[in-house]
């Protein structure tokens, strides 16, 4: 299970992964997140790199920052 914290609540639902960036961290991602997500919340590499699941968690995540950040 993947877990991301928002405050001391622990989340693993792709869907709520943007909820745990606030907007410093925004910026910051978009700015950087082809390379490093991990860099940003110290998340292990294998959340996008090793695991089909996590790469597609990963990448419904990216699209909910990128309309977070465009609309």
């Amino acid at each position: 299970m993947i877990l991301i914290k928002q405050g001391k609540k622990p989340l693993a639902q792709a869907g709520h992964f943007k909820l745990s960036f606030y907007e410093e961290d925004l910026k910051l991602l978009q700015k950087n997140y082809k390379a490093t997500l991990v860099d940003i919340k110290g998340l292990n590499k294998h959340f996008y790199k090793e695991c089909d699941r996590c790469l597609k968690a990963y990448n419904i995540f990216i699209e909910g920052i990128n309309k977070h950040l465009y609309e």
